[in-house]
């Protein structure tokens, strides 16, 4: 079972990859869906977050949404360009 994770605060450019293979605006308290990549543009952050905890991404980063639920204390990377 994957946690449900979810865009608390974002600004600048933010954008979703998933559905139809294509990037789209992020949009605040967005749920993001299982697969997903999440990614910050120049002088962009957000902060995704589940119940169990939260991400700070910052200008440049790529992320993607676990497919499944993550043991506690689990680390995820975070690529940034």
């Amino acid at each position: 079972m994957s946690a449900e994770w979810r865009i608390a605060k974002m600004s600048g450019d933010v954008r979703i990859h998933g559905a139809g293979n294509v990037w789209v605006k992020a949009k605040p308290l967005q749920v993001l869906k299982p697969g997903e990549s999440v990614w910050t543009g120049r002088r962009s952050r957000a902060l995704i977050e589940t119940d169990e905890g939260s991400v700070i991404l910052r200008a440049g980063s790529l992320v993607k949404v676990p497919a499944q639920k993550l043991p506690k204390g689990t680390t995820v990377p975070v690529s940034y360009t």
